[in-house]
C-alpha cells in the first residue's frame, strides 16, 4: 500500500511525463518502462554505523533523484522541485518499546536548518519501529523535495532520529549529540 515506492521507483526506471492531482488520488505518467534490470532503490549502501540510545542503530543510506543515485563521499548536486529519494537500513534490540521517527534537516554554511522533512520509520509492512524483527535489517523510504526559495548553495544534509510519541531526539552512544551529518548537497542555478 506505500504508493510512493512505487513511484519512486517508476521514476528510476522509466522516464516521468506528469502528474496530475484529484481530490482522493494522484495520477503519475511514465514512459518507456526499462525491464531490462532488477529493480532496486539503491544500488549500494553508504556504510555508517550509528547506534543510538534507545536501541535502533543505523547501518548504511542511499540517496538519489530519479535515476541517478550519489555518493556521500562527494557533493551531489540535486535539482529543486524534483524528488530526493533516501534509503535507509535499520537494526534493532530485541523487545524495542519505542516508535521512532526521522528528521531530516537541509543545514546552510552559517547553520540555518533551511529543509525539514520529519517521517515516521515503516518497515515496508507498515509497521513501526516497536514491531520489528531485531533478526532482520530494515530497509526505509523517506522523499523529500528541495523547493524553489532556497538559494543556490552547498548544504549539510542531516539526520535527527527522534521518540514518535514523545518527540525527543534520541542520541548517539559514545557522541552523544542528536544530529549526524549524512551528505553534502549542492544546489546550482539553473536547476
Amino acid at each position: 500500500n506505500d504508493t510512493g515506492r512505487v513511484v519512486e521507483l517508476l521514476r528510476k526506471y522509466a522516464q516521468y511525463e506528469n502528474t496530475e492531482v484529484f481530490a482522493d488520488f494522484q495520477l503519475h505518467s511514465f514512459t518507456n518502462i526499462s525491464l531490462d534490470e532488477p529493480w532496486s532503490f539503491y544500488e549500494e549502501l553508504n556504510p555508517v554505523s550509528v547506534h543510538y540510545e534507545g536501541g535502533i542503530s543505523l547501518l548504511g543510506f542511499a540517496f538519489g533523484q530519479g535515476r541517478n543515485e550519489l555518493s556521500a563521499d562527494q557533493t551531489g548536486s540535486v535539482s529543486r522541485e524534483t524528488p530526493i529519494w533516501m534509503a535507509l537500513k535499520w537494526d534493532s534490540e530485541p523487545d524495542l518499546a519505542v516508535d521512532f521517527s526521522i528528521s531530516l534537516r537541509l543545514h546552510s554554511e552559517d547553520g540555518e536548518v533551511v529543509l525539514q522533512q520529519d517521517a515516521t520509520l515503516w518497515n515496508p509492512l507498515h509497521q513501526p519501529s516497536s514491531l520489528w524483527d531485531p533478526d532482520e535489517d530494515i530497509d526505509t523510504l523517506v522523499q523529500f523535495t528541495v523547493p524553489r526559495n532556497i538559494t543556490s548553495g552547498d548544504y549539510e544534509l542531516r539526520l535527527v532520529v527522534y521518540n514518535a510519541e514523545t518527540l525527543v531526539p534520541t542520541v548517539e552512544i559514545g557522541v552523544w549529540e542528536p544530529e549526524v551529518v549524512l551528505a553534502n548537497i549542492s544546489i546550482q542555478d539553473g536547476e
